[in-house]
């Protein structure tokens, strides 16, 4: 009992896709309709499969299914009008069937074929009784109307599936396509930026040159072009990466307070040009430093802060910052982004989350409110004339509201036309192990009941100096007048010091100062000017006022309460360790010798070492990961100067050294940066290796702020401490140094290399100190950030040692061992290094059948190390 087109039957069966459905509403209406309709305990809708008859319903029946033999709808499937058997007892078709004449009993049996509009009969639905019983037309029209609703219900639901699978292949393939030219539009602007940079940082060296008049105005329109349009390519390239789903946030120690001074440093010479008043203010309660990633926050606030400045003409720009501890119950709102991000704190420290608000307040043209809905789509506008007035892309405010929300935040905006804009943004983010809120906004015993007399035009800037010296027990008094701040002088009033903004109403700074200074009783008032970057007053006069000292605005707060805990207490408050100073070099280094800098070095502790070094000297350095890194950014820009370390994955020092002295990269000598390595090895033949390969000079690690700037100003060719010379080191310096050098690694990590070395405690409290010594200001925070970074890298580190041991991987091990014993050694870990140093001695040789014992030593040093450095960073930021 086969159909001949069995096998085309049997396709449309599965494309209905019914088999082995859950129960269904639906049909169990109709065949609880079809049992009432004919007196009968049994209604079946069955499916005829290639060797089974599966019940999508059974109404009276417990089976969810039967064999296809000796199943009657086997037969009714071969029939095209309904199938009936009135005593099956007595039908020659079915008196041997085991149905009929077993324990089932059988009876009476009428089916009609469940026939798909294009002619295949799927199954029946049939009705069952266990009496013989006559069959009328009406009742099999009936039986047939109940077929049809089946098939009805059935195509119903095709038509729907159909439906929703076009619909999701349509979203699929827009997703493809925008991810496609999400994907080209970052392979483009990577490769329009790379000769960009390349023609900015050419026309940087050409201003640097005698030009006459002309040329310079041609040279600094190619160079201001190259800068609008090099941002115009990043926000082309980070806008590709949202869309593409590539973009990935870090999650790094974030201090709030630097990071949006940061953003205000960077844009503030752009608002003091249009003459427009630049704050911010820090809400209590709001945490110091957070886990978040700083590059995006920053790049935020500065989208947000140069719209702002953009659409100002006068006024002032205030950027506001709150914080709300997120409640337990609200963690599983971030508790996705939160699963993918490396974790920095251990885990033994307690996790509180806080909602940072962030608003950009302006002063200027305002949006209409049936435009506001256009500011966060991409590639638009407000309107065509404000394109052509003011330029941009329309994509920064997408950019920025995207980042928000991959932050746990959301970005919104209220304005007023004539009267400026407010946009607000925030983000969630985790609280730093151990950092106190926002400190500054409590009592200072040394300041409490002080007098201040402010006098400073704008009602915002006035309004943070009152409140903030308020906070810290001062009792300020504020005027916008310069004739009201002389009557009172005039009326006796006494004043411990005096802040003047440089615009103030009725007369010029200058002027109320050198009648300030007429009193009898103000001759030795500290007097305070707030000016702008670059306009500090000069001349005569000022010699008369003899001002205390100058702040620039945008006022910082550290800024504030040092000046005026040095002026009123007439010592200086210690906030921070005091900063190193070169005795025989006085003037800011960078100012003497600028350069650009690239710092290339794979350990994350020694590059923020490095660049706190370098930025204490003045220098903002560039930093890379490894050789490929190197050659590429030479390729893009000109640097004077490359810091580079030895041992680096991809391509070592050595080799980038070679590849940068050939002729592709340096046409001349000129064109070749200065190279100096960085190298902890101190074995005999390192450092003429190194100079072999190309380079100029070298230091070792860790890296020590007074070696930096010997090593600076050998590159200048400068007279320091009995030594004068430049160009390259020759060997007998080399020799001398080696010796130092070696004597200075030995020191710090164990004389020889036996494992036994037993020391009283796992860090070195003395390298300790000297750190803080070199790294000088903010030395708190940074050691807590470098003890965070290596907290989350040693256990990679520990990991692939033990995968290369296993592997018998020399190469490997002598990576990561190299890897874990600089970062150790720079944060006083001595014996864990010495353990390092011994593998990667071993791993030199190759002979390393031994190293799987000396991993779990390090291992188990490691964990003394660790527990530690948590206490160590729990105690710094006390």
């Amino acid at each position: 009992m086969i159909p001949d087109n069995e096998a085309d039957r049997l396709a449309a069966v599965r494309r209905y896709d019914i088999l082995d459905t859950p129960p269904d509403g639906a049909f169990d209406r109709i065949t609880a309709l079809a049992a009432r309709f004919f007196n009968v305990p049994i209604s079946i809708i069955s499916i005829v499969d290639h060797d089974r008859i599966w019940f999508k319903s059974h109404h009276g029946l417990e089976v969810q299914q039967i064999g296809r033999e000796p199943g009657l709808c086997a037969s009714a499937i071969l029939q095209e009008d309904v199938y009936t058997v009135l005593d099956a007892k007595v039908d020659p078709r079915t008196f041997v069937n085991s149905l009929v004449a077993g324990e089932f009993g059988l009876r009476f049996y009428a089916a009609a074929p469940l026939q798909t509009r294009d002619g295949f009969n799927l199954g029946t639905i049939c009705v069952i009784d266990y009496q013989p019983r006559q069959v009328t037309e009406a009742e099999k029209a009936t039986l047939k109307d109940l077929a049809a609703i089946v098939i009805d219900e059935l195509e119903l639901r095709l038509s729907a599936q159909k439906a929703v699978q076009a619909e999701v292949a349509l979203r699929m393939a827009a997703l493809e396509a925008t991810r496609s030219k999400s994907e080209f539009l970052a392979m483009m602007s990577h490769e329009i930026r790379t000769p960009m940079n390349g023609v900015i940082g050419m026309a940087s060296l050409l201003l640097d040159t005698e030009l006459t008049f002309q040329q310079r105005k041609f040279v600094e329109i190619i160079s201001s072009s190259g800068d609008s349009l090099l941002k115009i390519i990043n926000d082309i390239l980070d806008f590709s990466k949202i869309e593409s789903g590539k973009l990935e946030l870090e999650e790094q120690p974030l201090n709030l307070l630097d990071c949006i001074e940061a953003a205000l440093d960077l844009l503030a010479p752009h608002a003091f040009e249009k003459g427009l008043e630049l704050a911010y203010r820090i809400e209590t309660g709001t945490p110091s430093i957070v886990l978040g990633d700083e590059i995006r926050l920053r790049q935020i606030l500065v989208n947000l802060l140069s719209n702002a400045i953009k659409f100002t003409s006068a006024g002032e720009v205030v950027v506001s910052v709150t914080a709300t501890e997120v409640m337990v119950n609200q963690e599983s709102a971030i508790s996705h982004r939160q699963e993918n991000q490396s974790s920095i704190a251990p885990d033994s420290f307690p996790k509180t989350y806080y909602e940072i608000q962030f608003s950009v307040k302006d002063t200027g043209i305002g949006i209409p409110s049936d435009r506001i809905n256009r500011l966060f789509k991409s590639f638009s506008q407000v309107d065509a004339s404000t394109a052509r007035q003011y330029g941009g892309t329309g994509l920064g405010l997408v950019i920025s509201k995207r980042l928000s929300e991959m932050m746990a935040g959301q970005m919104w905006v209220e304005s007023e036309v004539g009267r400026g804009s407010t946009f607000y943004f925030t983000i969630v983010v985790r609280d730093f192990p151990g950092c106190p809120l926002v400190e500054l906004d409590a009592v200072q015993p040394q300041l409490a009941g002080k007098r201040l007399l402010i006098v400073d035009a704008n009602v915002t800037s006035r309004q943070i100096l009152i409140l903030q010296t308020q906070s810290w027990g001062m009792m300020p008094k504020a005027t916008e007048s310069g004739a009201q701040a002389l009557n009172w002088l005039r009326q006796g009033e006494r004043f411990d010091m005096v802040i003047l903004d440089r615009q103030i109403l009725g007369m010029d700074a200058l002027s109320l100062a050198t009648e300030i200074r007429s009193f009898p009783n103000a001759q030795a008032l500290p007097v305070v000017m707030l000016t702008t970057y670059g306009k500090e007053p000069g001349g005569k006069q000022l010699d008369r006022v003899k001002f205390a000292t100058f702040l620039n605005k945008p006022i910082k707060q550290s800024q504030l309460y040092n000046t005026l805990s040095d002026l009123l207490v007439r010592e200086p408050i210690k906030v921070h360790h005091a900063p190193f100073t070169f005795p025989e070099f006085q003037l800011p280094f960078a100012e003497s010798l600028p350069l650009r800098i690239l710092v290339a070095e794979d350990n994350r502790v020694n590059q923020k070492v490095a660049l706190h070094i370098l930025q204490q000297l003045g220098y903002r350095a560039d930093v890379v990961n490894n050789g490929l890194e190197v050659l590429e950014s030479l390729r893009g820009q000109p640097y004077d100067l490359l810091l580079l370390d030895v041992q680096m994955p991809e391509m070592d020092g050595l080799e980038t050294s070679r590849n940068i002295c050939q002729k592709e990269l340096a046409t001349d000598g000129s064109a070749k940066p200065w190279i100096i390595a960085m190298t902890a090895n101190v074995m005999q033949g390192d450092r003429e290796t190194c100079l072999e390969a190309g380079m100029d000079d070298y230091i070792s690690k860790p890296l020590r702020k007074e070696e930096l700037v010997q090593a600076l100003l050998r590159y200048r060719g400068t007279e320091v401490q009995g030594y004068k010379g430049a160009g390259k080191l020759g060997i007998g310096e080399v020799k001398k140094r080696e010796g130092e050098a070696t004597t200075s690694l030995n020191t710090e990590c164990g004389q020889g290399s036996d494992v036994t070395l037993s020391f009283s405690t796992p860090i070195d409290a003395k390298i300790l100190e000297a750190f803080a010594k070199t790294v000088g200001g903010k030395a708190s925070n940074l050691l807590t950030q470098l003890i965070h970074c290596y907290l989350e890298d040693a256990p990679k580190l520990l990991q692939a040692m033990e995968t290369a041991a296993s592997n018998q991987d020399a190469i490997a091990l002598r990576q990561a061992s190299h890897t874990l014993k600089a970062s150790s050694a720079a944060l006083g870990a001595v014996q864990l290094a010495t353990l390092c140093k011994q593998l990667e001695a071993m791993s030199r040789t190759g002979e390393i059948a031994g190293a799987s014992k000396i991993v779990v030593q390090i291992e188990t040093e490691y964990e003394k190390v660790k527990t530690a450095l948590q206490m160590e960073a729990q105690s710094s930021q006390q």
